[in-house]
């Protein structure tokens, strides 16, 4: 069986049909190696400085360095990427009224290390295992920054996985199949899919970038406001201040002092108005029987 791989050219809608249907898809040369040569290179001081994990859930041999969007300004074309946010949004946007980045991090797997063990993403929320199958709160990406080969360790997964809520670690190995994708290409999947780093069992490293995205109202996986310096984040452009956090999270989430919009922490001497709350209300009545009745209310 082999896995599912689309064109850079691919819809918005022909990845939502693939994570709906297999829980993921492999979109081929999704950036240029220009673009992911520069992410190497932009990010290399810092990762030379990373160390490597403590324990076998985050890999021995493994290295985790954050803070992408901020060392790495080429990474901006990843996390912004139109044909996997649009996707994102939509998908979580069935019942979230908006969508934040929830991590970035280069992973790079060494010579030598072990395949990492099964999981789903969004048990990063404490462990928490009571959604629904069908309610998705959370979208992950892995970027090829090198070529994802089998023996150095490519991402494996199991498709249609998020389709149960059996135990991840009731799964094998041989249960699995490596994401293989050439460098710039990315693997898109829910936080319900199950997957993990595959052995690494060639002599060189292989690394990933790690951009996952999740609704607006759970707290992040790496904390955005301390891992992007307010002065960095002031000079990103106004969509990607947003998606790091500087915007509501839901129509009463995130607001600042007396119900002002997020951004006016980076600009606090421009006024911000209260749209955002009508705005958000009125997504949320697409999904939420309670919201349309407080919509119907409060517009008249």
């Amino acid at each position: 069986m082999s896995l599912i791989h689309l064109p850079s050219n691919c819809s918005i809608e022909e990845v939502i049909a693939c994570l709906d249907s297999d829980g993921y898809c492999i979109i081929d040369n999704a950036v240029s190696d220009e673009v992911i040569d520069a992410v190497n290179d932009q990010i290399q001081p810092y990762l030379e400085r990373t160390p490597e994990g403590e324990n076998n859930a985050v890999g021995t041999l493994t290295r985790r360095c954050g803070a992408v969007p901020a060392r790495a300004w080429a990474s901006h074309a990843m996390v912004m990427h139109p044909t996997v946010l649009g996707a994102t949004r939509q998908f979580l946007g069935r019942n979230a009224s908006a969508v934040q980045l929830n991590l970035t991090q280069v992973i790079c797997i060494d010579p030598g290390q072990k395949a990492q063990f099964l999981h789903r993403d969004e048990g990063a929320w404490d462990w928490y295992d009571h959604f629904p199958v069908n309610f998705h709160i959370e979208v992950s990406t892995i970027w090829a920054l090198d070529d994802f080969t089998e023996e150095n360790g490519a991402t494996r997964v199991i498709p249609g996985s998020h389709k149960h809520n059996l135990l991840p670690l009731s799964f094998t190995q041989a249960d699995t199949l490596a994401a293989e994708m050439k460098k710039g290409s990315v693997l898109v999947y829910t936080g319900k899919t199950i997957h993990g780093g595959g052995e690494n069992k060639s002599r060189a490293s292989r690394r990933a970038l790690n951009i996952d995205y999740c609704v607006g109202w759970v707290r992040q996986e790496e904390n955005q406001y301390l891992s992007i310096p307010l002065e960095v984040a002031k000079t990103f452009p106004a969509d990607l201040q947003r998606l790091i956090g500087y915007e509501m999270g839901g129509a009463s989430v995130g607001y600042v002092r007396e119900y002002e919009d997020p951004r006016v922490a980076l600009y606090p001497e421009e006024p911000f108005d209260q749209t955002f709350f009508m705005e958000l209300l009125q997504k949320s009545s697409h999904f939420s029987n309670i919201a349309r009745s407080v919509y119907n209310y409060v517009k008249k």
